[in-house]
């Protein structure tokens, strides 16, 4: 066992905390108890030589915290830094109660504490103690809200138990191919309890969040093995709704306890099978906190708002009930009295998927390292979830569907459904046909069949279009005579044009064929440019009259003897 020392501002809740987490065989060093002890009236305001004997009785009751092999619990609001090197070498953890500087002082004030204490918890604030980055942190305002079976004590949900060594104890996951030979089975074993802390403490959101991050996309069913005290609701809400949103059906499979949160896991699920001899149990939050009238009252509505929340989902799986009868009696169920009541479907004994692997026992598993966040050397710390796929037992997984049909995830086939159907397609009349005889008769289905003796058409590709030939034929005739009458609709309209130009004394009639082989290339720049020419550019008209007689005696001789010259 080891010390934990317990750091916060004054106000903070540090004996509250330590005195509600202990053993009863664990040493707590309380400062403020050591002085009452020694003869101060009032707790946090020793004087004189009662205050000198009490510092002197805590600095030695530390030493033998330290050195104690039971556990030991060590408040110390504001300890130095070679105070937590101290600590360190001793192998002590840390947790740091912080509810925040305006709480403490509105405690300060509350509670009537003596003077200056509102001013050693702002001191605190302004240079609060570098404390190690594996710092436990608490900073509710009102304590720490949990469900358990029991209080948390000693070693927080675990009790008196010594804590694991390995997180593969209580948790771990492995895959195996399903039965049917499609699809792969997942199996997670919760064997601890349920905590936001992780690590060695318990089972964490963020633990089981990395698992089914870490699933392969052949994973069609998930069996969560739960034997568990239970721990805190909302981790326990958190885990439950991860699991509904994987695409695999979730059975529960309860193997020794699903107590207080664990009950609303396994109670969720899918499917949920109780082992024979197995118990669940189901009662009230409850809450480890220390305040005024106020805050409790607070409090207390919180609580009653998160049993609200936890029937939501008992009502959804068994119906509606006496609940707040039931959790408040704290409830412990029987297998048999757990489906009696709707929380369980069935009692079975569901053969495991394999056996767990732990890291170097196996060389071909496939292995999953999950570092911690914020750590500088993550792969000190780093928490190893195992997974392998290979089947250690070969025992079929029995159907979920008897007795009581659970409800499943529209996507997921039911594999007696599938064989069923493959039963009636190859017309086997033998209910139990094994999958052997079913491939078997896949095979003989298949060879029978004759292969096609002419070949396939290729497939037409995108815009193309397969025609007959003589109507392709055809359609080629009439394209080129289409052609030919366009082009002499083309030659007509350009001759109009050049002629009209010619008439229009635009051009000269010696160019003409010269115009006509510009139309032919570019009509358009051709009938441009020709219209920007003016017209009777070249005269076409009669502007005067020539006259053959050159004076009187020329006329006078062609009225005698006509106009045409003769040779004399």
């Amino acid at each position: 066992m080891t010390a934990t020392v317990v750091v916060g501002p004054p106000c903070a809740g540090k004996s509250t905390y330590a005195w509600a987490t202990r053993t009863t065989t664990e040493l707590v060093v309380d400062y403020d108890r050591m002085a009452q002890a020694l003869g101060s009236s009032t707790a946090h305001a020793a004087t004189g030589a009662i205050r000198e004997a009490a510092f002197a009785a805590r600095e030695a009751a530390i030493g033998v915290a330290l050195d104690t092999s039971q556990g030991s619990w060590v408040l110390h609001t504001s300890p130095s830094a070679e105070q937590i090197s101290t600590y360190e070498d001793a192998g002590a953890e840390f947790v740091l109660l912080d509810p925040g500087e305006s709480v403490c002082l509105e405690r300060a004030e509350d509670d009537d504490r003596p003077e200056g204490t509102e001013d050693a918890i702002r001191a605190w604030y302004a240079n609060p103690p570098e404390l190690p980055d594996s710092t436990t942190t608490v900073s509710a305002t009102t304590g720490r809200t949990i469900m358990a079976s029991d209080n948390p004590r000693g070693n927080r949900y675990w009790g008196d138990v010594s804590l694991p060594k390995t997180k593969a104890e209580f948790f771990n996951a492995v895959t195996a191919p399903a039965p049917a030979g499609t699809g792969t089975v997942a199996t997670l074993r919760l064997y601890g309890p349920i905590d936001s802390y992780g690590g060695f403490w318990g089972i964490s959101a963020k633990d089981v969040g990395a698992v089914l991050d870490a699933l392969p996309d052949t994973v069609t069913q998930i069996n969560l093995r739960v034997n568990s005290p239970g721990g805190e609701v909302f981790e326990g809400v958190s885990i439950l709704n991860m699991l509904r949103s994987h695409k695999a059906s979730v059975t529960a499979v309860v193997d020794g306890r699903a107590a207080s949160a664990a009950s609303i896991i396994a109670a969720g699920c899918d499917e949920t099978v109780m082992s024979p001899g197995t118990q669940m149990m189901i009662h009230s939050p409850s809450v480890i906190m220390w305040g005024n009238a106020a805050e409790l009252r607070k409090q207390a509505e919180v609580l009653d708002g998160i049993e609200a929340s936890m029937v939501e989902i008992y009502t959804a799986k068994a119906g509606e009930k006496d609940w707040t009868t039931l959790l408040a009696d704290e409830t412990w169920l029987t297998a048999a009295q757990a489906v009696d009541m709707g929380l369980a479907d069935r009692t079975a004994v569901i053969p495991d998927a394999g056996e767990a692997t732990t890291v170097g026992e196996d060389d071909d598993a496939d292995t999953l390292v999950i570092p911690d966040e914020d750590d500088e050397d993550a792969s000190a710390k780093a928490r190893v979830v195992v997974m392998t796929s290979r089947p250690v037992l070969g025992t079929e997984l029995p159907s979920s569907s008897e007795p009581g049909e659970p409800t499943r995830k529209e996507d997921v086939v039911a594999y007696d459904d599938l064989k069923a159907g493959l039963r009636e397609r190859l017309g086997l009349t033998d209910a139990a046909a094994s999958d052997t005889q079913l491939l078997a008769a896949v095979d003989e289905v298949l060879a029978e069949q004759v292969e096609p003796t002419t070949p396939a058409r290729a497939a037409v590709q995108d815009g193309t279009l397969v025609v007959d030939a003589a109507v392709f034929e055809q359609l080629q005739s009439d394209a080129r005579a289409g052609r030919a009458a366009r082009e002499e609709q083309v030659t007509s309209r350009h001759e109009a044009l050049v002629t009209a130009a010619v008439n229009d004394g635009r051009i000269a009639p010696v160019n003409r064929d010269r115009w006509l082989a510009s139309f032919g290339k570019d009509e358009e720049s051709a009938s441009a440019l020709l219209s920007t020419l003016p017209k009777n550019s070249i005269p076409v008209a009669e502007l005067g009259h020539s006259d053959p007689h050159a004076n009187a005696d020329d006329s006078l001789y062609a009225q005698v003897y006509g106009s045409t010259p003769e040779e004399a």
